[in-house]
């Protein structure tokens, strides 16, 4: 019976980067050109490992006096000789390869996503790319308009809302350039039109807390409904910066973007705890204004609102005295 052996080069995340099949034994593995695979690593011996047959017609991996030695992983331990097991992992150097033989059972395939069915098929579309940065210079400069209370001109609406235009070029690029070295790809319209996508969804969502303040009278229900809503769309943003890098698998990209998204929610959280009005001898009175239908507005009765002006009354008289 034929024997077979495939020689693996893994990069430091465990994918193949190379892969040489090996059916004639004794087969070579080192630095030198007379191998029967060549690894490009200075901390391997020119022979540093040799697949051969013993004489029960076993295959065993030896090493054939390197320098720095032959380590099996996932032991911890330098060997010189061992029996060939399928998907054994050996570190030449600084090199890992894993050693598997023909039979070697792999993965059953992955089931390919629809064409144009998410949100990055759909930005990969060059008009589209191209409109969506419109799309949300329109939005901020609506957004801004809507919330000034004052007469504005065009530089206070435009002005704010170009820098944001700005900005979100900068962290694009960031993630373009990032892409460049990491895929030979550029794809900057599809990182700036996911950017704009989630700032849209941003200043969207964000009169939520706003209502829900009014209506419930909660400043930690407000809070809450911020800090759920931006940290999703925080994740959104950088699971899709994630995937239209195509370096990592789909479930990595998750752990990553949930990861970051944590650490950053964290670091907000700390810095409110830090600047919370409450450490400090100024009253703040927050009166959240909305623009509704009378039949929207939540009324009190008189007696109510007398009581809770008495509340008030007091609160204010307690802290003036303190």
């Amino acid at each position: 019976m034929e024997r077979i052996v495939f020689v693996e080069v893994l990069d430091r995340r465990g994918r193949v980067l190379e892969r040489t099949k090996l059916d004639v034994f004794p087969a070579t593995i080192g630095r030198a050109y007379s191998n029967d695979v060549i690894i490009a690593d200075r901390y391997a011996s020119p022979t540093h490992l040799a697949v051969r047959e013993s004489d029960d017609g076993r295959l065993l991996v030896e090493d054939v006096g390197s320098v720095n030695g032959v380590h099996r992983l996932g032991h911890d331990e330098l060997v010189k000789s061992i029996p060939l097991e399928s998907g054994i992992r050996l570190r030449l150097g600084e090199t890992v390869i894993r050693l598997v033989t023909a039979d070697h059972l792999v993965a059953p395939a992955n089931v390919m996503p629809r064409a144009g069915s998410g949100l990055l098929d759909i930005l990969k579309k060059p008009r589209v790319a191209l409109a969506i940065p419109w799309v949300a210079l329109g939005v901020f400069v609506a957004d801004i308009y809507l919330n000034a209370y004052y007469d504005v001109s065009g530089s206070t609406v435009f002005g704010p809302a170009l820098l944001g235009m700005v900005v979100l070029s900068l962290w694009a690029g960031i993630w373009a350039f990032a892409n460049r070295v990491m895929t030979h790809r550029f794809d900057f319209p599809r990182h700036l039109a996911m950017a704009c996508v989630v700032s849209i969804a941003s200043v969207c969502l964000w009169p939520l807390s706003e209502y829900a303040e009014f209506f419930f009278s909660s400043e930690r229900l407000a809070a809450g409904i911020v800090y759920v809503t931006q940290a999703s769309l925080v994740t959104v943003l950088l699971y899709g910066h994630l995937s239209i890098i195509p370096a990592s698998s789909r479930p990595r990209r998750r752990g990553w973007a949930l990861g970051v998204t944590a650490v950053v929610v964290g670091i907000v959280v700390l810095f409110g705890f830090a600047e919370r009005e409450d450490f400090s001898s100024n009253v703040d009175i927050r009166v959240p204004l909305k623009s509704l239908g009378a039949e929207w507005a939540p009324a009190v009765t008189t007696e109510d609102f007398l009581a809770r002006s008495r509340r008030t009354k007091a609160w204010v008289d307690a802290a003036a005295a303190e």
